[in-house]
């Protein structure tokens, strides 16, 4: 049941960015904001995630990750209806900045509790289950929130993020033992620094789909100014949000890179897919949804089959084996008409 819990909780944050990603045509006729405005929405949830995923790890290491993954998912619910309920764009987009911040601890704290929680001898089966668990439920927010939004109206798909996380809190709530929690200090500067670098790259590049201008070039060099100014920080700091000594062990690095690749890739694939099929080819959204359900069990299986592979032939040998899989699967795409 933890992995079911943790499992759900990161497949309503994916979910969400989904349906918002899916269905922003129909939203932006609802509330009638401009394009301009719509690609800021669409990657706002996905810019405070990023900026607040660190502190949501901080906050569950000083305070308990169960603790700080219910408030996550008490957070998604309250701000989940907000944004359903918006009666115009800003209150829409505070909504979204809002919810973002809350799937930082989802999908920030779900992984972690899942290593604290599992002794070492079970934790690479018990993680294959919470990734089985994240595909599997994956479908749901997606697929539901599309046919809702097509048929019923975009508030209606808004909703479905709300109502998943109730049920989050009520499983975690039952089912999932509290971890230790440290008596560490909190590096405000050195969050303060990490959130600024990550929103500043994640907006510029986000503004550079329309353009290759000053409003997109600004805040990518901020982002990397920042970015410097918290490794200088990190290294000075005696209780860092980041201990940057963990990159000296090439192992964790490699691990990092493989992680890397495979979110740049799943992400970078499926706004193709989206922008193909939805834009050039004209399907529904909800005929997308329907599309993406085969791989995504699949997925799923594989995750249980993966975590028992690495039990048998190593972490390293599964690790490959899934990138080169990754790889000829983007060689395909090469062949399409």
């Amino acid at each position: 049941m933890t992995a079911v819990a943790m499992g759900l909780g990161s497949a309503v944050a994916v979910g969400d960015l989904r349906i918002l990603a899916n269905n922003i045509s129909i939203v932006r006729n609802g509330l009638q904001f401009s394009p301009s405005t719509t690609i800021f929405v669409a990657s706002l949830a996905t810019m405070t995630l990023a900026a607040s995923v660190l502190g949501a790890g901080v906050l569950g290491d000083r305070y308990g990750m169960k603790r700080m993954f219910v408030a996550g998912a008490c957070g998604a619910v309250v701000f989940g209806f907000i944004g359903a309920a918006a009666p115009n764009v800003v209150v829409l987009m505070i909504a979204r900045a809002c919810i973002g911040v809350a799937f930082a601890f989802l999908s920030g704290l779900s992984l972690a509790i899942m290593n604290a929680v599992f002794p070492p001898d079970r934790r690479a089966g018990a993680i294959a289950r919470y990734l089985a668990a994240v595909y599997a439920f994956g479908v749901v927010p997606a697929t539901v929130g599309s046919l809702l939004a097509e048929h019923i109206g975009w508030r209606s798909g808004l909703l479905v993020t709300p109502l998943l996380a109730i049920v989050v809190v009520v499983i975690t709530l039952r089912y999932v033992p509290e971890t230790q929690s440290s008596h560490r200090k909190i590096d405000i500067p050195g969050l303060l620094l990490v959130a600024a670098a990550l929103i500043g790259i994640t907006y510029g590049i986000s503004r550079l789909q329309g353009s290759v201008d000053a409003a997109a070039i600004a805040p990518i060099l901020t982002g990397i100014l920042a970015a410097a100014a918290f490794v200088w920080w990190e290294l000075r700091c005696d209780d860092p949000a980041l201990d940057l000594r963990i990159f000296r062990s090439p192992r964790f690095n490699a691990v990092v890179t493989a992680g890397a690749a495979n979110n740049l890739v799943q992400g970078g694939s499926m706004t193709m897919i989206t922008f193909y099929l939805v834009i050039i080819r004209g399907q529904s959204t909800w005929a997308l949804a329907l599309l993406l359900i085969p791989a995504t069990l699949v997925s799923a299986v594989a995750a249980v089959w993966a975590g028992r592979a690495a039990a048998r032939f190593g972490n390293c040998a599964v690790v490959v084996a899934g990138l080169l899989v990754l790889a000829v699967s983007l060689l395909m795409r090469l062949s399409f008409g």
